[in-house]
């Protein structure tokens, strides 16, 4: 096995499929091995759907930093609010999602479950052709990817879920809950923005994207109001999708930081693009989860959340305090711990939680995270201390590689004294003498 790639194999009883129905497109997934589910219903709008998925499928499929294949599996998890397709793009820079929510279908019928489909040439011809042609059957399960017409079918069978990918759903969920929201505008004036846009532009240093009139246009002065946009090239992937549908538009970015999202909403559709702070930052490494791995403020509280996730649909913090009668800080808390262990996934536009259960043991995330294992590995040498303490303010020592880190911990920050600190701060997560830190005042705790 690839030590960038997951493999796995299931068994169904029943294969997913997509056809032709008397009055639009019927559909139905089956994923879970071990809790079958379904989704079938027909399509009220055919042509939006494609375009959708294709327009997923381009970012899926690009990379942006280097010149290397992108990755096309894209996730989809189906619940009663609807079916949700999320993936990134090669180099882990652009978050995509393509929610379809429920009254987008008739006649409906939803369980739950997520998997990985395969997104290769054959499915976007599929898709292409399924625009114009509605005898396009798909047929979709964890071991193999099948399109069918009258004439020819194509199957695809080996499924690879990216470990980077892994590290990246964690990272986002943690983001998007972060988000701030700071312009809305059209489709159309968006679009009008993307074709003025220069190609391959803004790699190294954000533009900032401000309202004017109607429409918008690009600064290069930060305001508070300004959504950050880097590397124009990754936004203009929507433009196909503007072109040929009418909505309305979200920005929003993280305060202090160059990531900008942008979520479009065509009526039952909701499709929407996270961009990283950087060409070659990916989402998998901005190490923003690890704060919430290493703090363990949720652990009274994560087993009896966990314990009531179970598919429900309304997972916000003041309705599971209610119900748990905990306070409501300890249930975000262990909200956010479960999304990055890969349970849960964020919803910007409802501003909730959703669960799902993607194809990998919660275990293996933190494994994946060197600074953390680095972390636990100090503490479990004694290599931290600490010293001068006070209501204000902690401090402690580190022990390295033949010189000492000073770690400061106020209410509001963490700060030490390491090289690798003086040039990140806090833009990709704490660095491991903050992390110890962390570990040990929560054990204090």
């Amino acid at each position: 096995m690839s030590l960038d790639t997951l493999e796995h194999r299931y068994s169904y009883r029943n294969s997913s499929h997509l056809s032709d129905g008397a009055s639009g497109t019927d559909g139905q997934v089956i994923l879970a091995p071990d809790r079958p589910f379904s989704f079938q219903g027909q399509f009220a709008n055919s042509g939006l759907f494609c375009d959708a998925l294709l327009c997923l499928s381009d970012i899926v499929r690009s990379n942006f930093a280097y010149a290397a294949p992108g990755m096309l599996d894209p996730v989809v998890t189906c619940d009663p609010n609807g079916v949700r397709f999320e993936g990134f793009s090669g180099c882990c820079g652009v978050y995509v999602t393509a929610n379809f929510m429920e009254p987008m279908f008739d006649n409906a019928q939803f369980e739950f479950g997520t998997t990985n489909v395969d997104f290769n040439d054959d499915f976007r011809n599929g898709l292409s052709l399924f625009r114009q042609k509605q005898s396009l059957s798909l047929l979709v399960r964890h071991d193999a990817v099948e399109l069918i017409d009258e004439d020819s079918s194509y199957r695809e069978k080996k499924v690879k879920l990216p470990l980077r990918w892994l590290r990246g759903f964690c990272e986002v969920q943690n983001i998007l809950a972060r988000v701030e929201h700071r312009i809305t505008c059209s489709s159309r004036e968006v679009r009008k923005f993307l074709q003025g846009l220069p190609r391959n532009a803004a790699r190294q240093h954000p533009l900032w994207i401000v309202p004017s009139g109607k429409g918008l246009r690009a600064s290069t002065r930060e305001t508070d109001q300004a959504v950050p946009l880097v590397g124009t090239d990754r936004l203009r992937l929507m433009e196909k999708l503007l072109r040929s549908h009418d909505g309305t538009i979200s920005m929003g970015r993280i305060p202090d930081q160059a990531t900008s999202s942008w979520f479009c909403e065509f009526g039952n559709l909701q499709f929407g693009m996270l961009l990283s702070p950087g060409i070659y930052r990916g989402f998998s490494g901005e190490g923003q989860v690890l704060s919430d791995l290493a703090d363990e403020s949720w652990k009274n509280a994560i087993d009896r959340v966990r314990g009531v996730l179970n598919w429900h649909e309304n997972l916000d913090s003041d309705s599971l305090a209610a119900k748990l009668k905990l306070p409501r800080n300890e249930i975000s808390s262990a909200l956010t711990a479960l999304a990055t262990r890969g349970v849960l996934g964020y919803d910007l536009y409802q501003q909730r939680y959703f669960y799902r259960v993607m194809p990998f043991e919660s275990s293996l995330v933190e494994s994946l995270q060197p600074r953390l294992i680095a972390a636990r590995k100090i503490v479990q040498q004694n290599r931290i201390s600490g010293c001068d303490s006070n209501s204000d303010s902690e401090r402690w020592i580190v022990q390295g590689s033949g010189v000492e880190h000073l770690v400061e911990v106020t209410q509001q920050s963490y700060k030490c004294s390491c090289i690798w600190y003086s040039k990140h701060k806090t833009t990709r997560g704490p660095c491991k003498h903050i992390l110890a830190a962390m570990i040990c005042r929560g054990e204090e705790a």
